[in-house]
């Protein structure tokens, strides 16, 4: 950034809090002498008059941070786009903003819990639809001897015991 820059802002496509996107925005907050967002409306409509063209946008404007760090800036989330483009309601929230255009915990810079290292497992997950047999196919692909065995065969996945 220039020296002497105070502010500076962008108009881009919503896709701005989307991964790839946003991990330019957060390097540059995330940096010792970085940037604060000041001010942003994450979704709002934009409806091109000429051709009727109507997408979503991102507005945002950043300053450099100060001697504090990351400081809070007005958040603007649409509430109401029934009467746009002539008229859009929103709804206002003072924190500091993420790189994902939100407020509150910071997701985007969550750690893994080394507490839980070795710890948890995501045990069986059924992925897609290949797993997912009906009661007669279900007979059908168990053999004889071990239909009398007790606790044999295929029982429904829950998550109960």
């Amino acid at each position: 950034m220039r020296a002497g820059t105070r502010r500076f802002g962008f108009v881009t496509t919503s896709s701005i809090v989307q991964t790839f996107t946003r991990r330019v925005v957060a390097k540059h907050l995330e940096a010792k002498n970085g940037v604060s967002l000041t001010f942003a409306i994450p979704n709002h409509p934009w409806v091109d008059e000429k051709d009727g063209a109507a997408v979503r946008i991102a507005m945002t404007v950043a300053k450099p941070q100060g001697k504090q760090g990351r400081e809070a800036g007005h958040l603007w989330r649409v509430t109401d786009e029934s009467a746009a483009p002539n008229r859009v309601d929103y709804a206002e929230t003072i924190d500091i903003i993420a790189a994902d255009l939100r407020v509150g915990a910071d997701v985007t810079v969550a750690k893994a819990l080394k507490a839980n290292d070795r710890l948890t497992s995501r045990d069986v997950q059924l992925m897609g639809d290949g797993f997912i047999v009906t009661p007669e196919e279900a007979s059908a692909l168990i053999p004889p001897h071990f239909k009398t065995r007790p606790g044999s065969g295929l029982a429904p996945a829950t998550n109960r015991p």
